[in-house]
Protein backbone atom coordinates (compact mmCIF):
# COMPACT_ATOMS: atom_id res chain seq x y z
CA UNK A 1 0.00 0.00 0.00
CA UNK A 2 1.52 3.09 -0.69
CA UNK A 3 0.06 5.27 2.03
CA UNK A 4 0.25 9.21 2.87
CA UNK A 5 1.77 10.27 -0.61
CA UNK A 6 0.82 13.78 -2.15
CA UNK A 7 2.09 14.63 -5.27
CA UNK A 8 2.45 18.84 -6.25
CA UNK A 9 1.92 20.02 -9.57
CA UNK A 10 2.97 23.34 -10.33
CA UNK A 11 4.11 25.86 -13.26
CA UNK A 12 6.95 27.21 -13.68
CA UNK A 13 7.25 30.83 -12.86
CA UNK A 14 5.52 33.19 -15.35
CA UNK A 15 2.92 35.70 -15.97
CA UNK A 16 -0.72 35.65 -16.91
CA UNK A 17 -1.91 38.77 -17.98
CA UNK A 18 -4.85 39.69 -18.52
CA UNK A 19 -5.98 40.31 -22.56
CA UNK A 20 -9.13 42.12 -23.91
CA UNK A 21 -11.71 42.25 -26.91
CA UNK A 22 -11.41 44.99 -29.05
CA UNK A 23 -14.76 46.59 -30.62
CA UNK A 24 -14.66 49.18 -32.85
CA UNK A 25 -17.69 51.66 -32.45
CA UNK A 26 -19.12 53.59 -35.20
CA UNK A 27 -19.81 56.71 -32.85
CA UNK A 28 -17.59 58.65 -30.11
CA UNK A 29 -18.26 56.83 -26.33
CA UNK A 30 -18.48 58.31 -23.71
CA UNK A 31 -19.94 56.65 -20.80
CA UNK A 32 -20.58 52.78 -20.16
CA UNK A 33 -23.04 50.87 -17.28
CA UNK A 34 -22.64 47.98 -15.77
CA UNK A 35 -24.92 46.42 -17.78
CA UNK A 36 -22.28 47.17 -20.75
CA UNK A 37 -24.49 49.66 -22.18
CA UNK A 38 -22.80 51.89 -23.60
CA UNK A 39 -23.68 56.09 -24.71
CA UNK A 40 -22.06 58.73 -26.65
CA UNK A 41 -22.19 60.93 -30.30
CA UNK A 42 -23.05 60.05 -33.68
CA UNK A 43 -20.39 61.49 -36.15
CA UNK A 44 -21.05 63.91 -38.40
CA UNK A 45 -23.55 66.89 -38.00
CA UNK A 46 -26.14 67.17 -36.53
CA UNK A 47 -24.93 65.24 -34.01
CA UNK A 48 -27.35 62.49 -32.51
CA UNK A 49 -27.19 61.40 -28.92
CA UNK A 50 -26.53 57.62 -29.08
CA UNK A 51 -26.95 54.28 -27.24
CA UNK A 52 -25.47 50.99 -28.01
CA UNK A 53 -26.72 48.31 -26.47
CA UNK A 54 -27.00 44.49 -27.14
CA UNK A 55 -25.20 45.14 -30.15
CA UNK A 56 -27.39 47.31 -31.61
CA UNK A 57 -27.46 51.35 -32.01
CA UNK A 58 -30.32 53.63 -30.88
CA UNK A 59 -30.56 57.23 -31.71
CA UNK A 60 -32.05 59.21 -28.75
CA UNK A 61 -32.92 62.04 -31.22
CA UNK A 62 -32.29 65.69 -30.49
CA UNK A 63 -34.42 68.23 -28.85
CA UNK A 64 -35.87 70.22 -32.12
CA UNK A 65 -35.43 68.71 -35.32
CA UNK A 66 -32.67 71.03 -36.28
CA UNK A 67 -30.64 70.12 -33.20
CA UNK A 68 -27.82 67.63 -32.05
CA UNK A 69 -27.22 66.47 -28.77
CA UNK A 70 -24.67 64.33 -26.91
CA UNK A 71 -25.39 61.66 -24.25
CA UNK A 72 -22.65 61.79 -21.59
CA UNK A 73 -23.74 59.58 -18.47
CA UNK A 74 -25.81 56.16 -17.69
CA UNK A 75 -27.28 54.64 -14.65
CA UNK A 76 -27.56 51.03 -14.35
CA UNK A 77 -31.34 51.48 -14.83
CA UNK A 78 -30.22 52.90 -18.43
CA UNK A 79 -31.66 56.09 -17.50
CA UNK A 80 -29.39 58.89 -19.74
CA UNK A 81 -28.52 62.26 -19.29
CA UNK A 82 -26.23 64.77 -22.11
CA UNK A 83 -27.19 67.98 -23.50
CA UNK A 84 -28.48 68.91 -26.75
CA UNK A 85 -28.43 72.05 -28.93
CA UNK A 86 -31.77 73.44 -29.94
CA UNK A 87 -31.76 75.13 -33.99
CA UNK A 88 -31.08 78.50 -31.94
CA UNK A 89 -29.90 79.28 -28.10
CA UNK A 90 -27.74 77.66 -25.93
CA UNK A 91 -27.59 74.26 -24.82
CA UNK A 92 -29.98 72.75 -22.44
CA UNK A 93 -29.69 69.72 -20.38
CA UNK A 94 -31.79 66.67 -21.08
CA UNK A 95 -32.87 63.04 -19.11
CA UNK A 96 -33.98 60.13 -21.62
CA UNK A 97 -35.74 57.44 -19.97
CA UNK A 98 -38.51 54.99 -21.06
CA UNK A 99 -37.57 55.98 -24.64
CA UNK A 100 -38.39 59.66 -24.17
CA UNK A 101 -36.25 62.47 -24.16
CA UNK A 102 -36.97 64.92 -21.64
CA UNK A 103 -35.46 69.11 -21.41
CA UNK A 104 -34.54 69.26 -17.46
CA UNK A 105 -35.12 73.20 -18.34
CA UNK A 106 -31.39 73.94 -17.02
CA UNK A 107 -30.04 76.70 -20.06
CA UNK A 108 -26.90 76.72 -20.56
CA UNK A 109 -25.99 73.54 -18.83
CA UNK A 110 -24.16 70.49 -19.50
CA UNK A 111 -25.51 67.03 -17.54
CA UNK A 112 -22.37 64.75 -17.00
CA UNK A 113 -23.37 61.61 -15.15
CA UNK A 114 -26.31 60.77 -13.17
CA UNK A 115 -26.10 57.89 -10.75
CA UNK A 116 -28.80 55.15 -9.88
CA UNK A 117 -30.72 56.90 -7.58
CA UNK A 118 -31.81 59.39 -10.51
CA UNK A 119 -29.59 62.33 -9.01
CA UNK A 120 -27.99 64.76 -12.23
CA UNK A 121 -24.75 66.49 -11.72
CA UNK A 122 -23.02 69.25 -14.46
CA UNK A 123 -21.28 71.96 -15.68
CA UNK A 124 -22.51 75.26 -16.58
CA UNK A 125 -19.40 76.92 -17.56
CA UNK A 126 -17.34 77.41 -14.81
CA UNK A 127 -20.05 76.62 -12.50
CA UNK A 128 -22.51 73.42 -12.02
CA UNK A 129 -25.43 71.86 -10.38
CA UNK A 130 -27.18 68.80 -8.79
CA UNK A 131 -30.78 68.02 -9.79
CA UNK A 132 -32.82 65.64 -8.49
CA UNK A 133 -36.50 64.54 -8.48
CA UNK A 134 -37.55 67.18 -10.62
CA UNK A 135 -35.73 69.70 -8.90
CA UNK A 136 -32.37 71.78 -8.94
CA UNK A 137 -31.01 70.97 -5.11
CA UNK A 138 -27.58 72.62 -5.46
CA UNK A 139 -26.27 75.03 -8.08
CA UNK A 140 -22.45 76.28 -7.44
CA UNK A 141 -20.84 79.56 -9.02
CA UNK A 142 -17.22 78.13 -9.52
CA UNK A 143 -17.48 74.26 -9.43
CA UNK A 144 -18.11 72.31 -12.59
CA UNK A 145 -19.37 68.76 -11.53
CA UNK A 146 -17.95 66.01 -13.61
CA UNK A 147 -18.84 62.70 -11.90
CA UNK A 148 -21.46 61.57 -9.20
CA UNK A 149 -21.61 57.93 -7.46
CA UNK A 150 -24.49 56.02 -5.78
CA UNK A 151 -23.86 57.72 -2.35
CA UNK A 152 -24.16 61.03 -3.44
CA UNK A 153 -21.02 61.78 -3.57
CA UNK A 154 -19.60 64.49 -6.74
CA UNK A 155 -16.45 64.79 -7.86
CA UNK A 156 -15.15 67.86 -10.20
CA UNK A 157 -13.31 71.34 -10.28
CA UNK A 158 -13.24 74.59 -8.79
CA UNK A 159 -9.91 76.19 -9.72
CA UNK A 160 -8.39 72.63 -8.49
CA UNK A 161 -9.82 69.29 -7.66
CA UNK A 162 -12.66 68.99 -5.33
CA UNK A 163 -15.00 66.74 -3.56
CA UNK A 164 -18.86 67.45 -2.69
CA UNK A 165 -19.44 65.40 -0.02
CA UNK A 166 -22.37 65.63 2.93
CA UNK A 167 -22.72 69.11 2.29
CA UNK A 168 -19.00 70.01 2.27
CA UNK A 169 -16.42 71.18 -0.37
CA UNK A 170 -13.35 69.28 0.09
CA UNK A 171 -10.08 69.98 -1.95
CA UNK A 172 -8.06 67.21 -2.67
CA UNK A 173 -4.76 68.91 -3.03
CA UNK A 174 -2.08 69.48 -5.55
CA UNK A 175 1.18 68.48 -7.34
CA UNK A 176 2.04 72.05 -7.72
CA UNK A 177 0.17 72.99 -10.18
CA UNK A 178 -3.30 72.97 -11.52
CA UNK A 179 -5.92 70.05 -10.86
CA UNK A 180 -9.08 68.58 -11.76
CA UNK A 181 -11.45 65.61 -10.53
CA UNK A 182 -13.06 63.45 -13.26
CA UNK A 183 -14.08 60.45 -11.72
CA UNK A 184 -15.57 58.34 -8.63
CA UNK A 185 -17.00 55.53 -7.24
CA UNK A 186 -19.02 54.28 -4.55
CA UNK A 187 -16.35 54.41 -1.89
CA UNK A 188 -15.65 58.19 -2.74
CA UNK A 189 -12.27 57.60 -4.07
CA UNK A 190 -11.77 60.55 -6.51
CA UNK A 191 -9.52 59.84 -10.00
CA UNK A 192 -8.11 62.51 -12.08
CA UNK A 193 -5.07 64.80 -13.42
CA UNK A 194 -2.94 66.95 -11.71
CA UNK A 195 -0.19 69.26 -13.27
CA UNK A 196 3.56 69.34 -11.06
CA UNK A 197 5.44 72.54 -11.03
CA UNK A 198 7.39 71.44 -13.75
CA UNK A 199 4.27 71.14 -16.24
CA UNK A 200 3.95 67.57 -16.09
CA UNK A 201 0.38 65.97 -16.23
CA UNK A 202 -0.14 63.33 -13.60
CA UNK A 203 -2.91 60.79 -13.35
CA UNK A 204 -3.75 60.81 -9.86
CA UNK A 205 -6.20 58.93 -7.38
CA UNK A 206 -7.25 60.55 -4.57
CA UNK A 207 -7.74 58.10 -1.39
CA UNK A 208 -7.42 57.99 2.33
CA UNK A 209 -7.21 61.73 2.47
CA UNK A 210 -4.31 61.46 0.22
CA UNK A 211 -3.18 62.15 -3.48
CA UNK A 212 -1.28 59.58 -5.02
CA UNK A 213 0.58 59.94 -8.41
CA UNK A 214 0.24 56.88 -10.51
CA UNK A 215 3.05 57.47 -12.86
CA UNK A 216 3.08 56.81 -16.26
CA UNK A 217 3.75 54.01 -18.91
CA UNK A 218 7.69 52.81 -19.66
CA UNK A 219 9.27 55.88 -22.09
CA UNK A 220 6.38 58.68 -21.28
CA UNK A 221 6.13 61.31 -18.88
CA UNK A 222 2.40 62.01 -18.62
CA UNK A 223 -0.90 60.73 -17.78
CA UNK A 224 -4.62 61.52 -17.37
CA UNK A 225 -6.87 59.22 -15.33
CA UNK A 226 -10.64 59.74 -16.24
CA UNK A 227 -12.79 57.06 -14.18
CA UNK A 228 -12.42 54.30 -11.61
CA UNK A 229 -15.09 51.31 -10.93
CA UNK A 230 -15.92 49.58 -7.22
CA UNK A 231 -13.17 47.31 -7.12
CA UNK A 232 -10.52 50.55 -7.49
CA UNK A 233 -9.52 49.91 -11.27
CA UNK A 234 -8.52 53.04 -12.67
CA UNK A 235 -8.33 53.85 -16.77
CA UNK A 236 -6.71 56.66 -18.30
CA UNK A 237 -4.12 57.93 -20.99
CA UNK A 238 -0.31 57.75 -20.99
CA UNK A 239 1.58 60.19 -23.25
CA UNK A 240 5.22 61.81 -23.33
CA UNK A 241 4.99 65.30 -22.69
CA UNK A 242 4.19 66.42 -26.42
CA UNK A 243 1.11 63.69 -26.86
CA UNK A 244 3.22 61.29 -28.67
CA UNK A 245 3.39 57.79 -28.12
CA UNK A 246 -0.07 57.45 -26.76
CA UNK A 247 -1.90 54.14 -25.10
CA UNK A 248 -4.43 53.66 -23.02
CA UNK A 249 -3.69 51.97 -19.49
CA UNK A 250 -5.46 50.41 -16.58
CA UNK A 251 -4.11 50.71 -13.06
CA UNK A 252 -5.11 48.26 -11.04
CA UNK A 253 -3.49 46.43 -7.53
CA UNK A 254 -0.35 49.23 -7.52
CA UNK A 255 0.49 48.41 -11.07
CA UNK A 256 0.01 50.42 -14.78
CA UNK A 257 -0.88 48.02 -17.34
CA UNK A 258 -0.80 49.06 -21.18
CA UNK A 259 -4.34 48.47 -23.04
CA UNK A 260 -2.74 48.54 -26.32
CA UNK A 261 -0.16 45.51 -25.64
CA UNK A 262 -2.89 43.79 -23.47
CA UNK A 263 -5.29 44.15 -26.60
CA UNK A 264 -2.70 43.16 -29.28
CA UNK A 265 -3.29 46.16 -31.31
CA UNK A 266 -1.81 49.75 -30.73
CA UNK A 267 -4.68 51.94 -29.50
CA UNK A 268 -4.89 55.10 -29.46
CA UNK A 269 -6.52 57.93 -26.58
CA UNK A 270 -6.50 61.76 -25.37
CA UNK A 271 -4.76 63.68 -23.18
CA UNK A 272 -7.31 65.71 -21.57
CA UNK A 273 -10.90 66.36 -22.77
CA UNK A 274 -14.00 65.35 -21.30
CA UNK A 275 -14.99 61.73 -20.69
CA UNK A 276 -12.56 60.43 -22.69
CA UNK A 277 -12.58 56.66 -21.04
CA UNK A 278 -14.94 54.71 -19.14
CA UNK A 279 -15.24 51.76 -16.96
CA UNK A 280 -17.53 49.29 -15.56
CA UNK A 281 -17.87 46.74 -12.75
CA UNK A 282 -17.28 44.17 -15.32
CA UNK A 283 -13.84 45.94 -16.52
CA UNK A 284 -15.33 46.66 -19.35
CA UNK A 285 -14.03 49.84 -21.00
CA UNK A 286 -14.40 52.42 -23.39
CA UNK A 287 -12.19 54.54 -24.85
CA UNK A 288 -13.17 57.96 -27.29
CA UNK A 289 -10.71 58.30 -29.95
CA UNK A 290 -10.86 58.23 -33.94
CA UNK A 291 -12.60 55.76 -34.34
CA UNK A 292 -13.89 55.06 -30.77
CA UNK A 293 -13.64 51.34 -29.28
CA UNK A 294 -14.76 48.74 -26.37
CA UNK A 295 -12.49 46.86 -24.66
CA UNK A 296 -14.24 43.75 -23.23
CA UNK A 297 -11.73 41.41 -20.73
CA UNK A 298 -11.50 37.98 -21.70
CA UNK A 299 -12.45 35.20 -19.33
CA UNK A 300 -9.62 34.27 -17.27
CA UNK A 301 -7.98 30.34 -17.82
CA UNK A 302 -9.97 27.47 -15.97
CA UNK A 303 -7.89 26.76 -12.23
CA UNK A 304 -5.50 23.79 -12.90
CA UNK A 305 -7.20 20.15 -11.38
CA UNK A 306 -5.81 17.43 -11.29
CA UNK A 307 -7.81 14.98 -13.79
CA UNK A 308 -6.42 11.65 -12.81
CA UNK A 309 -8.87 10.22 -10.57
CA UNK A 310 -7.77 6.37 -10.32
CA UNK A 311 -4.42 4.97 -10.55
CA UNK A 312 -4.05 1.58 -12.34
CA UNK A 313 -3.10 -1.36 -9.72
CA UNK A 314 0.53 -2.90 -9.97
CA UNK A 315 1.40 -6.13 -10.59
CA UNK A 316 3.94 -8.19 -8.67
CA UNK A 317 7.05 -8.96 -10.94
CA UNK A 318 5.98 -6.62 -13.73
CA UNK A 319 7.22 -3.10 -14.65
CA UNK A 320 4.51 -0.57 -13.99
CA UNK A 321 3.89 2.89 -15.62
CA UNK A 322 0.84 5.59 -15.22
CA UNK A 323 1.33 8.87 -16.10
CA UNK A 324 -0.98 11.75 -14.04
CA UNK A 325 -3.02 14.49 -16.05
CA UNK A 326 -4.08 17.65 -15.22
CA UNK A 327 -6.21 20.25 -17.06
CA UNK A 328 -7.10 24.29 -16.73
CA UNK A 329 -4.01 26.83 -15.12
CA UNK A 330 -2.66 29.42 -17.20
CA UNK A 331 -0.24 27.15 -19.20
CA UNK A 332 0.06 23.48 -20.86
CA UNK A 333 2.75 22.62 -19.74
CA UNK A 334 3.00 21.06 -15.63
CA UNK A 335 6.05 19.85 -13.92
CA UNK A 336 5.22 16.89 -11.35
CA UNK A 337 7.09 16.43 -8.27
CA UNK A 338 6.73 15.20 -4.84
CA UNK A 339 5.19 17.45 -2.25
CA UNK A 340 5.63 14.93 0.87
CA UNK A 341 6.73 11.87 2.63
CA UNK A 342 8.67 9.17 -0.38
CA UNK A 343 7.96 6.47 -2.66
CA UNK A 344 8.20 3.26 -2.19
CA UNK A 345 11.26 1.46 -3.37
CA UNK A 346 11.60 1.07 -6.97
CA UNK A 347 9.35 4.00 -7.53
CA UNK A 348 9.73 7.10 -9.44
CA UNK A 349 8.17 10.30 -10.43
CA UNK A 350 9.31 12.19 -13.66
CA UNK A 351 8.65 15.81 -14.15
CA UNK A 352 6.42 15.22 -16.74
CA UNK A 353 4.20 13.02 -14.10
CA UNK A 354 5.00 9.45 -15.37
CA UNK A 355 4.91 7.37 -12.27
CA UNK A 356 7.15 4.32 -13.27
CA UNK A 357 8.84 1.26 -11.38
CA UNK A 358 11.24 -1.23 -13.07
CA UNK A 359 10.49 -5.07 -13.46
CA UNK A 360 10.18 -7.29 -10.29
CA UNK A 361 10.21 -4.22 -7.76
CA UNK A 362 6.10 -3.16 -8.49
CA UNK A 363 4.92 -5.12 -5.96
CA UNK A 364 2.64 -2.01 -4.03
CA UNK A 365 -1.08 -2.27 -4.44
CA UNK A 366 -1.98 1.66 -5.96
CA UNK A 367 -5.40 2.70 -4.50
CA UNK A 368 -6.54 6.23 -5.49
CA UNK A 369 -10.30 5.68 -4.58
CA UNK A 370 -9.57 8.33 -1.99
CA UNK A 371 -7.77 11.12 -4.02
CA UNK A 372 -7.44 14.55 -2.73
CA UNK A 373 -7.40 17.61 -4.86
CA UNK A 374 -6.20 20.74 -3.07
CA UNK A 375 -5.37 23.80 -5.23
CA UNK A 376 -2.51 26.32 -3.98
CA UNK A 377 -2.71 29.33 -6.49
CA UNK A 378 0.17 32.18 -6.11
CA UNK A 379 -0.50 35.21 -7.72
CA UNK A 380 2.75 37.31 -7.81
CA UNK A 381 3.36 40.86 -10.22
CA UNK A 382 5.74 38.44 -12.04
CA UNK A 383 4.96 35.15 -10.62
CA UNK A 384 1.46 33.60 -11.51
CA UNK A 385 1.94 29.91 -9.91
CA UNK A 386 -0.76 27.23 -9.90
CA UNK A 387 -0.61 24.14 -7.93
CA UNK A 388 -2.64 21.11 -6.68
CA UNK A 389 -1.88 18.29 -4.56
CA UNK A 390 -2.95 14.94 -5.02
CA UNK A 391 -3.03 12.32 -1.84
CA UNK A 392 -2.65 8.42 -3.32
CA UNK A 393 -3.45 5.32 -1.09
Amino acid sequence: MIGGLFLFAFLAPGVWAQTYTVTNLDFTPKAINNRGDVVGITGGMPNHAILYTGGKLIDLGTLGAAGSAIAAGINDSGQIVGWAYPASGPERSFLYSGGILTDLGISGCDANSINNSGQIVGSCGFGGFLYSSGSLLQSWSEFSANAINNVGQVAGTDLGAFLYSGGTMVSLGTFGGYATAEGINDSGQVVGCAVTASSQYRAFVYSGGSLIDLGTLPGNDSAFAYAINNSGQIVGCSATAVWNNRSPFLYSNGSMIDLSKAAGTPLDCSIGGFKTMAINSLGQIVVNASPGYLLTPTAPPAPLTITSTTLPNATGGQPYSTTLAASGGSYAGYTWSLLSDALPAGFSLSSSGVLSSSAGRAHHHLDCDGLRQQLDRRHHHRDDRRSASHNQR
